[in-house]
């Protein structure tokens, strides 16, 4: 019987570690850290990067390159004379995976492509250091052929396949490596392989909220198929002037998301953010958001109904407080911190007290009961 109770206590116990090893493997995919918003498009300058549409998403995006500096700039206008257009449609069937066509001015190339991120860059437990994309197209050349010769269809078209690894270092530095080979089915000359190889250094920093320079640097192996250079480096600058009059909210969001979430809507203009206390950890998101972008951004919680909510906002360095409620007293204490006050409000005799509480803005909720037409009879007050 002795022996029995101690297999049993044995037994108990080995199922007790079992049962916390599966929790610390929870805990461990919990842990998990994606890096994303690493450039800001789909594109870099010329090169691809690893960013995808959205599923569902359907991408239109107008490229304007401007000409060569070796080719009598100053006469063709600071490049605009001999300036390359590409046109892009492009259809994220998954967050992973896209694809598109394309028509280029330079030689009249259309082009079909897939593109498919297959590694993410990630920290904490199995950290992946980089992220890799695989992009390939077949492109078919719409420009006539001045050599006198009947080409066929098969001669007008090449493959492309090209291998985009990105590392996003912090919330400023983005870089990108991306190797490739085009296989051409008509070369200019018999000494041309069929096959070049090409290799792209390329990054993005990010200046200011809105403004980011970057650039590339581009080998090629043949110069026969390019303008005579066996490298190109191209540079832009990404801007975003708009700052839209809207307050994201950030529902459900978690602490370890909050940083990267707030760089993509500051990327698109959107600089007031709000995380509802009702998500994991609230107070953590906000002073995370807070400590990357108190000067960029106006930044603080919502579904906030007291005043002790209030000081565990401004004590974490938030500036702006949403509410579901007009609650007279809160708008107050809110103001007393200064901080910025949107109460919730439902008609005009809430929204007034409001107001004259000190609120510098007032939140219709909830809308969908209001409508448009319950909306446009309170602005006409």
């Amino acid at each position: 019987m002795k022996c029995l109770v101690i297999t049993l206590c044995l037994l108990i116990s080995q199922l007790g570690f079992a049962q916390e090893d599966v929790f610390d493997l929870f805990e461990e995919e919990q842990a998990k850290e994606y890096a994303f918003a690493t450039f800001k498009g789909t594109q870099l300058v010329n090169s691809a990067t690893n960013e995808t549409p959205g599923a569902g998403v359907l991408q239109y995006v107008i490229a304007h390159r401007f000409g060569s500096f070796g080719e009598d700039y100053l006469y063709n206008f600071l490049g605009l004379d001999n300036a390359q257009i590409r046109m892009q449609l492009d259809y994220g069937i998954t967050d992973r995976l896209n694809v598109g066509i394309g028509r280029s001015s330079v030689f009249k190339v259309v082009d079909s492509f897939v593109k498919l991120r297959t590694l993410r860059q990630s920290s904490g437990p199995s950290p992946m250091p980089v992220s890799l994309t695989l992009l390939s197209s077949v492109n078919y050349r719409g420009a006539r052929y001045t050599d006198g010769v009947d080409h066929l269809t098969t001669d007008r078209l090449s493959y492309h396949h090209q291998a985009i690894f990105t590392r996003k270092w912090n919330s400023k530095l983005s870089t990108l490596f991306s190797p490739s080979i085009v296989h051409w089915n008509l070369v200019p000359s018999v000494e041309d392989p069929n096959s070049t190889y090409n290799a792209t250094l390329g990054a993005r920093y990010k200046l200011t909220k809105r403004t980011a320079l970057t650039g590339e640097y581009s080998f090629i192996s043949n110069r026969s198929y390019s303008d005579g250079s066996v490298f190109t480096v191209p540079f832009g600058v990404e801007g975003n002037s708009m700052s839209r009059p809207l307050i994201a909210i950030l529902r459900g969001i978690k602490p370890f998301e909050a940083v990267e979430v707030a760089t993509a809507l500051l990327d698109a203009g959107i600089d007031r953010i709000e995380v509802p206390t009702n998500s994991p950890d609230p107070f953590e998101s906000i002073g995370n958001i807070v400590d990357a972008f108190a000067k960029d951004a106006l930044i603080g919680a919502g579904t906030i109904l007291t005043t002790e909510q209030v000081d565990q906002v401004n004590a974490v360095g938030g500036k702006l407080i949403v509410s579901p409620n007009c609650v007279p007293k809160v708008i107050a204490h809110t103001k007393a911190k200064g901080m910025q006050s949107w109460p919730g409000v439902f008609t005009p005799t809430e929204a007034f007290a409001a107001l004259q509480a000190g609120a510098d803005g007032l939140k219709l909720f909830p809308g969908s009961m209001a409508g448009p037409s319950g909306l446009k009879a309170m602005r006409a007050i």
